[in-house]
């Protein structure tokens, strides 16, 4: 008769515990944290107009950082090579090496009215020709030798 109790309350406590594992899904499926964002409390005329132009600077900031990348990355392509000379790149640029030689001049002219410094374009010694046709004809410095020989 004991053993019989015992199983009888061993079976009691199985159906008890069947009952709260089917009820702990239901209770796991509710968060712990609430993950709704909160009502944000709405922003003033003032607060909107100065996040816009924070926002603003930080794309003027970006824009000119990304401008200022390209420049030196395609100046240091075009005359810092090690692969092409200066021809041969401007060559690849085929009918498109003028508007770089013209967007080159605009973007120094924006930068030397901001800053009130030039940048180097060209490095010292080469001179180009934009041509009718819209390639570019480099020029490079003559060596010091060829200076030489032709004074003498």
């Amino acid at each position: 008769m004991v053993r019989e109790e015992i199983f009888r309350q061993a079976e009691d406590s199985l159906h008890e515990t069947k009952a709260a594992v089917t009820i702990l899904p239901v209770r796991g499926t509710m968060p712990i944290i609430n993950t709704t964002p909160a009502q944000p409390t709405p922003q003033t005329s003032e607060q909107l107009l100065i996040g816009r132009i924070q926002r603003h600077k930080q794309t003027l900031n970006n824009v000119f950082k990304q401008n200022m990348t390209t420049f030196e990355q395609i100046s240091e392509f075009i005359w810092k090579n090690r692969q092409y000379t200066p021809q041969q790149v401007l060559d690849g640029y085929g009918t498109d090496a003028a508007d770089l030689f013209k967007l080159s001049a605009a973007f120094n002219a924006m930068i030397e009215a901001y800053t009130g410094e030039p940048l180097s374009v060209v490095p010292e010694g080469y001179s180009y020709t934009i041509n009718e046709d819209g390639t570019v004809t480099v020029t490079a410095p003559t060596a010091p030798e060829e200076i030489n020989n032709e004074g003498e």
